[in-house]
């Protein structure tokens, strides 16, 4: 999963609730997390820890998420 993969699942989720799509980040999350975690079994890292993996990808991205929100609702 990329951050392209995030920003898309996103904006599917600005089609059915708009403007308050960014109130159901948490959802967006957890349903990311679910496919995170396919593509990692498909995929797995040496260390083979899924947790480890989602809060490195969680973390860098949702600060990316936040900007990308805020760009978009500007313009």
């Amino acid at each position: 999963m990329k951050f392209r993969d995030l920003t898309e699942i996103y904006e599917k989720k600005k089609d059915i609730y708009g403007f308050n799509a960014y109130k159901y980040i948490s959802e967006l999350l957890t349903e990311v997390k679910e496919i995170h975690k396919s593509d990692f079994i498909k995929n797995p890292t040496p260390q083979g820890d899924h947790e480890q993996s989602w809060r490195a990808f969680k973390g860098k991205n949702l600060e990316k998420l936040i900007a990308y929100i805020i760009k978009n609702e500007k313009t």
